[in-house]
């Protein structure tokens, strides 16, 4: 076994433990829990925070809250007994329940785990993962209250409805279909139109003909039909049909009214009549009676939906309330409502004085010798959300393919150097050819760094979406920013033959200004490592603008350039460049995503200029906010390490290969090593020893680096102390900088800065 392989950086588990922080980024958390009363987690993923509101540190060992006082109490019983059942099967289950966000929220989870267990198969240990579903089980909800809704309006109507399928298989019936026979609903469900207790069998003929009738759809007329009720007696009814869709399937629907007593019927009917007129003057629909000419004869509508604003428009013409283009459909649909009887439909949209763009939808119906009654409705909302819903399937189609084909990109991104990698470990064991070990090496580090930069673009972009990103401005010398730019790029192996150029006007040098340094320097790395990708020979050109309130950082290239049909989407997530995907160039499509999200988080502005086979010139555009207070940062200059070979040095690690890569790193550089498996050892080990410097990991055992270094720096202030983590997001860095820490270093941990760390404390250092 080489060392590298000890060290875990060839070795695939090394690379699950990667991907697996990877993953614990997306949507949802994964968590491992102990069996026991209040669900007591040992870890939870990042994601914890944006379903529960809780940080994991909150939760982890219930530390500020345990998982149970999170779950709804009236399902704490059923959360346990799922699990249980899951573990008594199959060791696996999943469950839909309610936990209590920390802003006081009730929020719907899904959950799906399995049952970890101990050598006598005992339940000690729950893994699994945990999702927000909160939206879709509304939306049930919501389903579910309509159609509460609508089975009680159908229940407690007054009239009978039936409903049945084109087969003429009674679907349903309501109470009062049954009522008005005296047979109940079983007797009537599931059974044919023609074999129901009601039915006159001399008169299944004129059946027939009426349901053929109703399923043609030709016409709506009220159909009177006689039925026998449970007595034997005969009666008279009438029925109006509609077609509906239940289930995808088309049915008729039919309302039925006993109209056997006839002469009870007409001494109710002026009462009636006062009761039409009043739901009338209720509705929010207008209503116009016109004659075959467009004359207006009566009518009930609220001016500011017309045209015309003139109080009555009694014997008016069509055309004084609607425009020339409408009136001339509007004219054709009452002509043929006329001449064929039949209803007609007519959608229009107007541009109104008062109101704007409304939408509105008119059914005209013949209500009497040559003339038609429109019922006109306000149907804006309705088109509006109907424009929305189309744009919202058209966005969720586009982000669907975007997204399918990420994740079908990621795939390839990821397994291509873990091919390398696995790959090539394989082979360093089997040559002791120096030369090809060492192109072995190098191509193994060539893909553990591409391997790490795209872990960083996923979690970068994840955090982007799904936390609040802090701003840290401070005083920014604009040409050193620009001129350790260049230096970085000029050494770069991606610029191969490309000519590196660096334009900075008068009145850009010595110029400072108040800004993110570490945001701008990601938004103009990713500008750099596209135009150094898309560009195969000519040049990078790295430049700025001075305007009077504005300071614009551009890279330019004369690369490939971006087709114009790709404009409008270069910063969308997930997107690449058609071009991109035909040359099969890598890339994960998250750069300028990440890129674009950075600069609104900073109040700034991105873009680009492109023309294809010409080259492409990206900006980021800042605000020019003067920084004449504040001292400008130093330039970066290269260190020359010092002599560090007499130092003595404590690592406190609790990660084995971490322990031994450090070891075999700092042994060619100081003279004694010592280890220390936490951070409590750590502070026992300093109060006991003389040490020049401390190489102090954030997240271990027992006591945290955090926690030791606050101790051992309140005890030995000059005594140097370099946090050591693989947590890399600025916040980390603050956080591990406010413990009093003199540096801070991200694993992986490259030996060269390493050694110019260390030898930056060498004349300083002293307990």
């Amino acid at each position: 076994m080489t060392s590298n392989e000890k060290i875990g950086y060839t070795n695939p588990g090394y690379l699950n433990t990667m991907l697996g922080r990877l993953f614990s980024n997306l949507p949802g958390f994964a968590y491992r829990c102990i069996y026991d009363e209040y669900w007591t987690m040992e870890f939870m993923s990042a994601g914890c925070y944006s379903v529960t509101g809780y940080k994991p540190e909150e939760i982890i060992l219930n530390n500020k809250s345990s998982y149970l006082e999170l779950i709804y109490p009236q399902d704490r019983k059923k959360v346990r007994s799922n699990v249980e059942k899951g573990y008594s099967q199959n060791k696996q289950f999943s469950i839909e329940y309610r936990i209590r966000h920390k802003s006081g929220d009730i929020i719907w989870v899904w959950e799906r785990g399995i049952c970890i267990t101990d050598e006598d198969e005992n339940l000690t240990h729950i893994e699994g993962y945990v999702s927000d579903i909160t939206a879709r089980k509304e939306n049930e909800l919501e389903l579910q209250e309509r159609k509460k809704i609508y089975q009680d309006l159908v229940e407690l109507s007054p009239d009978g409805i039936i409903i049945v399928d084109i087969k003429g298989r009674i679907y349903n019936v309501n109470k009062a279909f049954c009522d008005m026979s005296g047979y109940k609903s079983e007797d009537f469900i599931d059974k044919s139109i023609f074999k129901i207790p009601t039915m006159i069998r001399s008169k299944k003929v004129m059946y027939k003909s009426i349901v053929k009738a109703v399923f043609s759809g030709k016409k709506n007329n009220d159909i009177h039909f006689q039925f026998k009720d449970i007595k034997g007696n005969i009666k008279l009814a009438e029925a109006r049909n509609s077609r509906i869709i239940i289930k995808g399937k088309m049915m008729i629907m039919g309302i039925i009214r006993d109209i056997t007593d006839q002469d009870d019927e007409r001494r109710l009917l002026i009462n009636s009549k006062m009761k039409t007129e009043a739901l009338l003057n209720a509705s929010p629909d207008m209503m116009f009676v016109f004659d075959r000419n467009g004359k207006i004869l009566d009518y009930k509508a609220d001016p500011k939906n017309l045209f015309y604003r003139d109080r009555n428009l009694i014997s008016m013409h069509i055309s004084d309330i609607l425009p020339k283009n409408i009136v001339s459909k509007t004219m054709r649909k009452i002509n043929n409502t006329l001449d064929t009887g039949k209803m007609n439909e007519l959608t229009y949209e107007l541009d109104l004085p008062e109101t704007g763009k409304k939408y509105f939808e008119s059914r005209i119906v013949k209500s009497g010798h040559n003339q038609v009654t429109a019922i006109i409705r306000d149907i804006t909302k309705r088109k509006n959300m109907e424009l929305k819903l189309i744009e919202a399937k058209e966005d969720a189609e586009e982000g669907n393919r975007l997204k399918s084909a990420f994740l079908a990109n990621m795939n390839h991104e990821i397994r291509t150097p873990m091919n390398a990698i696995m790959g090539f470990s394989s082979l360093l064991k089997n040559t002791e050819d120096k030369e090809k070990r060492d192109k072995y090496l190098d191509l193994l580090n060539t893909s553990s760094n591409y391997l790490l930069h795209l872990i960083d673009d996923v979690i970068l972009y994840s955090r982007l979406q799904s936390e609040k990103i802090s701003i840290e401005e401070k005083s920014i010398d604009l040409e050193i920013l620009l001129d350790d730019l260049y230096r970085t790029v000029r050494d770069s192996e991606e610029l191969k033959n490309l000519s590196l150029e660096l334009t900075i006007p008068k009145e850009c040098r010595k110029l400072n200004f108040l800004g993110d340094r570490e945001k701008i320097w990601e938004v103009l790395n990713i500008f750099i490592n596209n135009a150094m990708k898309y560009t195969d020979s000519g040049f990078v050109r790295i430049g700025a603008i001075k305007d009077e309130d504005m300071i614009r950082i551009y890279v330019q290239d004369s690369g490939c350039g971006i087709p114009e049909k790709d404009h409008k989407k270069v910063f969308q997530r997930f997107y690449r460049s058609s071009l991109v995907v035909e040359n099969s160039i890598n890339g994960t499509g998250l750069g300028l995503s990440i890129a674009s999200e950075l600069a609104k988080i900073m109040g700034a502005e991105i873009g680009f200029k492109s023309t294809l086979g010409e080259g492409s010139l990206f900006y980021i555009d800042l605000k020019y906010l003067r920084a004449n207070d504040m001292k400008s940062e130093k330039a970066i200059n290269n260190i020359e390490p010092l002599s560090i070979s007499d130092m003595k040095v404590l690592v406190a690690e609790d990660d084995a290969p971490s322990i031994l890569y450090l070891k075999e790193i700092l042994r060619k550089m100081v003279k004694e090593i010592d280890h220390a498996p936490n951070g409590q050892v750590a502070v026992d080990m300093v109060k006991k020893n003389t040490y020049d410097c401390i190489l102090m990991d954030v997240k271990m055992p027992v006591m945290d680096g955090i926690e030791a270094t606050k101790l051992i720096k309140a005890s030995y202030p000059k005594l140097p102390v370099i946090i050591q983590t693989a947590f890399t997001q600025a916040e980390d860095k603050k956080r591990a900088m406010n413990s009093g820490a003199d540096a801070y270093i991200s694993k992986p941990i490259d030996a060269k800065h390493l050694e110019e760390l260390i030898s930056s404390f060498l004349e300083t250092s002293e307990t």
